[in-house]
């Protein structure tokens, strides 16, 4: 049957063209090193002392004129190693007996040139993990998402609207396959498996794509710093929280979550009322560009504290 499982998976004809090339290299490199450094500087010393005669013998004389037991006695390791290995010839097993020495350099420096060139193992510390992990989604989708075929009709639809969503999603289904299973294997704990997976499906009314909390940790409070001591405008510390891409999603996402829990906790037709009147004040402000100006910023830390205490005991 035409429907299999790996069907469409085979490699492409340059990669058997590139691997065939590896092996013709290696074993021409193998056969060339045999030749001048193993046989032909044997060939001369036997010319030698086979020419070379025989005229006196200490025990038993034989009628042999030349030295053939030297000669013997020079290829016979070769001659040895054949008969360890009574399914290959003598031509095998001179010339192909040390393969896997040559294997192991090819493969090791086609491997470092192939790494470098695909850049494996450029990001090696958390910071570049962190600087970098942007770029991850992307890069996953366009490398290992196979290719759909073009629909202008969709890119202009809700598809592409939604493109970066689909694609946050795509990555961080893979990604949290990725953690959970270095938990499994218990090469993580508990605690650092919960700050590596992505929430892409912790809170859906966010209407944000969100990050591991590792890329998120310590951002709030340095947030709050920053708008507890700051007296300038709303705009001017607006930039500042978008130059951390990170620290701008932790407190858009901090604040949703709050809105959220707050709906949520809050009974009562009055009460929920009085919360959105807040909610809604908060927002006109950040919009009009006044949060500084009519709220009163020095009370962010407490309200920090209390939202903490308010989520443990939850």
């Amino acid at each position: 049957p035409r429907l299999f499982v790996g069907r469409g998976m085979h490699e492409s004809s340059f990669s058997l063209l590139m691997y065939t090339l590896f092996w013709f290299v290696l074993i021409l490199t193998k056969l060339a090193f045999s030749y001048y450094v193993e046989i032909k500087p044997l060939v001369g010393p036997t010319q030698d002392i086979m020419r070379i005669p025989i005229t006196t013998f200490q025990w038993h004389e034989f009628s042999l004129e030349n030295n053939v037991g030297v000669v013997i006695a020079l290829w016979a390791p070769i001659i040895l190693v054949c008969f360890l290995h009574p399914h290959c010839t003598l031509y095998d097993t001179v010339y192909f007996m040390d393969a896997q020495i040559w294997y192991a350099i090819f493969s090791t420096l086609v491997g470092g040139i192939y790494g470098a060139c695909r850049r494996l193992g450029e990001i090696r510390t958390l910071g570049m993990l962190r600087s970098r992990f942007q770029s991850l989604p992307g890069a996953f989708n366009a490398r290992l998402v196979p290719v759909e075929k073009p629909d202008e009709k969709q890119k202009k639809g809700l598809k592409g609207f939604f493109a970066p969503q689909i694609c946050s999603a795509r990555f961080a289904q893979m990604w949290n396959k990725i953690i959970t299973s270095f938990r499994k294997e218990d090469l993580i704990s508990n605690r650092e498996m919960e700050l590596l997976l992505v929430p892409y499906v912790a809170d859906r009314a966010l209407d944000l794509i969100q990050w591991p909390p590792f890329l998120l940790a310590s951002k709030l409070p340095i947030a709050l710093d920053m708008a507890k001591d700051s007296n300038c405008k709303d705009r001017e510390l607006r930039k500042r929280l978008e130059a951390d891409s990170y620290m701008d999603c932790a407190v858009r996402e901090c604040y949703a979550s709050f809105k959220n829990i707050i709906k949520y906790l809050v009974e009562g037709e009055q009460e929920k009322k009085v919360i959105n009147i807040i909610f809604d004040e908060v927002d006109s402000c950040i919009e009009d560009g006044k949060l500084i100006s009519d709220v009163n910023m020095r009370a962010l830390p407490a309200l920090y504290d209390q939202f903490v205490k308010l989520i443990q005991y939850l």
